[in-house]
């Protein structure tokens, strides 16, 4: 008989609990954890483009290496997509919009328009851009007002853009931050290493990114590297969780997920650090 997984179950119980202020709400996660029945996403991230106008080197999310198969998910596949996410998870606290760079997407407008009608599952929405590119008017209109935060990276590469961004998004009513990203971790090139299972499961509980899930392709991934590896080698095994409308069941399998099978492609140094966003002028 297969045991349940409850160490990253309640894992990620308690970081959705941390949004919550009320005790009875925290009470009801831990009550719904022990029968199976905790269905909530502190956060997760949505690629939606892995097109990018940087060829940053070390990039976590491989856009890079992957170039050469770049695309944008079209309007009606991120609809089906999303579509799945919500009926699979009764509240998702943070919904990341990412790529690639997100603002290249032509239909982000239809995007963000289509999330923020299910908002009442959705309780923030973040779009996160490289800081190099000015959001349109049309997208401006639909997120003025609403709980989106445009976050945009603080590269030097996009010292001239700073204020463009933070002065349009105040004349907009639009939340705007930008975050530090001096320093990267260094990623080495993904290359197969073998590890026992118990060694795979080390590695991702000691992963700075392993509670930073990404959907991809109506799949659930431990994170964005993941979600892209599986673009980057043909022969690389898919190990993401497929999502579906009739029944929910994967949505408490990916919560038990204790590593991915291919954790053992990701060669990370997290002990040394590299400048955020160095570019690959080759």
């Amino acid at each position: 008989m297969k045991t349940v997984n409850y160490s990253n179950y309640f894992k990620h119980i308690r970081l959705c609990s941390d949004f919550e202020p009320k005790l009875s709400k925290r009470l009801l996660h831990i009550i719904q954890g022990i029968f199976l029945r905790f269905r909530k996403l502190h956060f997760v991230e949505m690629i939606i483009t892995t097109k990018c106008n940087l060829r940053c080197m070390n990039c976590s999310n491989l856009i890079p290496e992957i170039q050469h198969k770049a695309e944008h998910v079209p309007f009606e596949i991120f609809k089906r997509d999303f579509d799945r996410l919500v009926s699979n998870f009764d509240h998702i606290y943070c919904l990341q919009i990412h790529g690639g760079e997100p603002l290249l997407h032509p239909e982000i407008d239809k995007i963000l328009a289509y999330v923020l009608a299910s908002q009442s599952k959705i309780r923030l929405v973040k779009i996160v851009t490289n800081g190099t590119l000015l959001p349109s008017q049309k997208l401006l209109d639909i997120i003025t007002g609403q709980k989106v935060i445009l976050y945009a990276s603080n590269y030097k590469i996009n010292e001239r853009m700073r204020e463009k961004l933070r002065t349009i998004c105040a004349i907009n009513h639009v939340f705007f931050m930008y975050f530090e990203e001096k320093q990267w971790y260094v990623f080495k090139k993904p290359e197969k290493v073998t590890f026992s299972i118990n060694e795979l499961k080390s590695k991702f509980k000691h992963c700075p990114t392993n509670m930073y899930p990404s959907y991809k392709n109506g799949k659930l991934y431990l994170c964005s590297r993941l979600a892209n590896i599986t673009t980057l080698r043909d022969y690389v095994e898919d190990d993401g969780i497929e999502l579906s409308f009739s029944t929910k069941k994967n949505a408490i399998k990916f919560l038990q997920k204790e590593y991915d099978i291919n954790c053992k492609y990701c060669l990370i140094d997290n002990k040394n650090f590299c400048e955020a966003a160095v570019q690959n002028k080759s």
